[in-house]
């Protein structure tokens, strides 16, 4: 009987442990960091495997594995900010902790105390003598909150004085430790907490994790893992199609990858499948798009829109596109690189640039681009299309909170950008990524002597 391979990439959902990739940085420092009892707010990108990460560190094989002896002093919980109703508050926060700490057999000669700090509605003072006494036993208190960020705007936690009675007991005790996962940085969740409760930071001596794409190496490796078992190979232009589609970000990685799969079983010809994987991956990743638009400064936001339109300006003209065009812009450089960090965008000194990828984007004499070329084509059909079809110029460029950002000089040279952009892109969605497969598919064969 014949049977269809399965699609053994995955998406959406959290990794399981045992297939977790990569991360070696971050895992060592989470475990070094429980030894010491210290807190960790692991942050980065919207799906860029934060839950993941939480999920392998709190797993009870992987605890025993790197923790052996020292997990046995350890009491874990679970917290997903987004599973809280909104009645929710400070109580019933430390009952949820109380009750399953108390559930825990180790925690029998714990009882007495627990029920005095009920009785004081968890007094602050009576959390801290507590958790000191945890520690003396010892049994620390291990919480791994997912989406710390929502707690801050949450309904039910409005008074300051809980994130700072939390930052006492995680600093000061040695019986309470923390691993958050919030898509803020540091320095954003401190803002978000001036701003909403007009507080001073509460973590600032906590330590950061930020979660960064995969290496060239990583995204191989996931790519040999899950192909593994399945009697489809990718060779290597349907790797290289892989990162291009959706550089290195690993939920894109798997969303490019089904797509190239998916394409392979499908389509005959390297053409063919060339477009019928544009065309699946621009509709399995319009959502994670959307998402992180939404997540993006509009200083990133707008640097993004002039690298993508600057891009298809070097496409269309097939020459690198100069951006020393469009005047100074004295804060474009400092948010190129930004981007550069969080893995959107690549430039030449990066160790993933691949030199033979097409026509670049040149900036003060440096060349960059798009990591992903997918999100040139989501920027295209999406934010960069409203400037045609619904606002002026100027009213797109307030709407978007750019106004502030650009002179009325680089105004006419976005607009001179927006006019190269073929006709055919904005009639059809996703012509530009149709359109670039076919290029890159054609380069890949033509360098491999097909």
């Amino acid at each position: 009987m014949n049977t269809i391979p399965l699609n053994p990439f995955r998406y959406g959902k959290p990794v399981p442990p045992a297939k977790m990739v990569g991360r070696s940085e971050p895992i060592r420092t989470l475990i070094s960091n429980i030894h010491q009892m210290a807190t960790t707010l692991v942050t980065g990108l919207p799906h860029i495997g934060k839950s993941s990460l939480l999920a392998y560190i709190s797993d009870a094989r992987i605890r025993d594995e790197k923790l052996g002896e020292f997990d046995r002093q350890l009491h874990w919980q679970d917290f997903d900010c987004h599973l809280l109703p909104s009645e929710f508050d400070r109580k019933a926060f430390w009952e949820r902790l109380f009750a399953q700490l108390e559930a825990d057999p180790r925690a029998e000669q714990l009882k007495p105390q627990i029920q005095r700090v009920r009785a004081t509605q968890f007094d602050s003072f009576e959390l801290h003598t507590f958790f000191r006494r945890c520690a003396y036993l010892p049994l620390g208190v291990v919480l791994v909150v997912d989406e710390f960020e929502t707690l801050v705007s949450h309904p039910g936690f409005k008074d300051i004085w809980f994130f700072r009675t939390l930052r006492s007991l995680v600093s000061n005790t040695d019986g309470l430790m923390m691993i958050a996962a919030s898509r803020l940085r540091m320095a954003k969740l401190h803002e978000r907490i001036r701003e909403q409760l007009d507080g001073s930071p509460v973590f600032n001596t906590q330590g950061e994790v930020c979660l960064k794409p995969l290496e060239d190496k990583e995204v191989n490796e996931l790519l040999d893992q899950s192909l593994a078992g399945c009697d489809v190979v990718f060779d290597d232009n349907m790797r290289d199609l892989v990162v291009r589609l959706g550089g290195r970000h690993p939920y894109l990685v798997q969303v490019s990858a089904s797509a190239v799969f998916d394409a392979h079983l499908k389509a005959a010809s390297a053409e063919e499948k060339g477009e019928v994987a544009t065309r699946l991956f621009r509709d399995r990743s319009d959502g994670f798009f959307s998402d992180l638009w939404r997540y993006l400064a509009p200083e990133a936001q707008l640097a993004l829109v002039i690298l993508a339109l600057a891009e298809v300006k070097g496409h269309v003209q097939g020459r690198d596109y100069d951006t020393g065009d469009l005047a100074h812009l004295d804060w474009y450089s400092p948010e190129l690189n930004k981007l550069a960090d969080l893995g959107l965008v690549d430039g030449e000194q990066d160790s993933r640039w691949h030199g033979d990828a097409g026509d670049f984007v040149l900036w003060h004499g440096q060349r960059w681009r798009f990591s992903a070329a997918g999100m040139i084509d989501w920027l295209l059909n999406n934010p960069i299309a409203t400037a045609r079809k619904k606002d002026t110029f100027d009213q797109w460029l307030q709407r978007n909170q750019f106004e502030g950002l650009v002179t009325h000089e680089e105004k006419e040279q976005f607009k001179s950008l927006l006019k190269v952009v073929p006709e055919a892109v904005w009639r059809d969605t996703g012509t530009f990524l149709g359109g670039f497969a076919k290029g890159w598919l054609g380069s890949l064969a033509r360098r491999a002597g097909m």
